[in-house]
């Protein structure tokens, strides 16, 4: 039996939904059926193998985490309160008591009686065989949240939705998460994909965020899935009039990862803030795909985005940028800086520009170096060991990428996190 077949064999024994959902979701198991995996020869696939998937048993079994290791997850994010958890794509718990005009519901239930915006949003579907993923993901997750906050709700201190991954998993982990911000709302979200122990297998995740005139939304994502498995990840943002979106997204973990972060700009006024850090060690692929649309006049965005590799990594980052007609009054401003530690690494930087309107301010460029060498003769004339020189430069080069913006509490967590991660080489010297 093919993968393809394995995977949509396991989408469709998933629970059944009731009502108008099923057939959508029949459909959409159909068309990945039709399309298959994306290929060598794909149009955005061309740089990421699935080879290390053809072995994937989709429906091995996984163990659940113990509450000793729910605690360590949660002590991992000190003061920073956990909205929802997911293990493995399953088993939804939501936090007891919620802040006033938030409202979460379980995938399921959103599923069985899908308000109007959602079934529409549902319906428009994906495109061709690059967004396979994203049509199984729809035909097969049972699982996973609906939150929606209420016109003017605002929410002060950040909110974690921490979606485990690991404790013996070897299988195939589909969720879902759907976030809606009435107009006026505001909320900042932290994303955390984390290790639970050891673990394998393949991860299949969809997460969409709608922006109504006047929202705010903060989001922070950390990738620290287990070490030897596959993460394939799409994140969708839409903004509407006056809307306002920063982003960050840190990538540390999976032997491979995939994610495609599309954000669209749909009315005069919406605005964005996009950064991402990879500091990939040893053998990993990461890749991240940014399609941002400008869709309306005087919409913003800025985007900067690094990598780091060392060992025998790879990192692949491409940065489109489209105005569409009449998008006039358009800035967007596109960079990627990355830093090479290791000959047999291996950094891909491809931003590109596709402008179809007049009156625009649009830029973009890349840069991929080592460590300054006249950065580090300062730092030894003055006294600082060879290795504790690289050390500065190395995490200076990371730090600066974490914004400003990014609540206290949850930038701690981040520098942390980056120094334990950086590579021991450099630390050494």
């Amino acid at each position: 039996m093919s993968l393809v077949d394995r995977l949509a064999q396991h989408a469709a024994s998933a629970a059944p939904v009731p009502g108008a959902a099923a057939a959508l979701l029949q459909s959409s198991l159909q068309r990945f059926r039709e399309l298959g995996l994306p290929q060598a020869r794909t149009d955005g696939w061309r740089q990421t193998s699935l080879r290390s998937l053809e072995k994937l048993t989709p429906d091995a079994a996984t163990e659940d985490a113990s509450a000793a290791e729910w605690v360590r997850a949660d002590a991992s994010w000190p003061g920073i309160r956990t909205l929802l958890r997911l293990l493995n794509g399953r088993g939804l718990r939501a936090a007891e008591h919620l802040p006033e005009g938030v409202q979460v519901r379980s995938w399921q239930d959103a599923l069985a009686d899908p308000p109007e915006w959602l079934w529409q949003s549902l319906q428009r579907g994906y495109g061709g065989v690059a967004d396979s993923f994203a049509w199984l993901n729809t035909a097969g997750a049972r699982d996973g949240a609906l939150i929606e906050l209420a016109a003017g709700t605002v929410v002060a201190d950040p909110m974690r939705l921490l979606l485990a991954h690991g404790a013996g998993f070897a299988g195939l982990a589909q969720a879902r998460v759907v976030l809606r911000l009435q107009a006026g709302a505001s909320l900042c979200v932290v994303e955390d994909l984390a290790a639970m122990g050891e673990g394998g297998g393949l991860a299949n995740l969809v997460i969409e965020a709608h922006l109504e005139p006047g929202a705010r939304l903060d989001w922070v994502r950390v990738q620290a899935t287990p070490d030897a498995q596959s993460l394939i990840a799409r994140s969708r943002f839409e903004l509407g009039e006056g809307a306002s979106l920063r982003y960050f997204t840190a990538d540390w973990g999976a032997a491979l990862a995939r994610h495609d972060l599309e954000v669209v700009l749909n009315a005069p006024g919406a605005a964005c803030e996009l950064s991402g850090l990879s500091v990939l060690l040893g053998r990993r692929h990461v890749e991240t795909r940014l399609a941002l649309q400008h869709r309306a006049p005087d919409t913003r965005s800025a985007t900067q985005w690094r990598s780091l590799a060392d060992g025998r990594t790879r990192a692949v980052f491409g940065g489109l940028i489209q105005v569409e007609a009449g998008a006039d009054g358009t800035d967007a401003q596109l960079k990627t800086t990355n830093l090479l530690l290791s000959p047999h690494a291996e950094i891909d930087a491809q931003p590109e520009l596709v402008i179809h309107a007049d009156e625009v301010a649009c830029s973009h460029g890349a840069t991929v170096g080592q460590l300054d060498e006249r950065a580090l003769f300062y730092l030894r004339s003055r006294g600082i060991a060879e290795a504790d020189a690289r050390q500065l430069l190395t995490f200076a080069f990371c730090q600066a990428q974490i914004g400003a913006w990014i609540a206290p509490l949850v930038r701690e967590t981040l520098e942390r996190e980056l120094l334990a991660r950086l590579p021991t080489r450099v630390m050494e010297g």
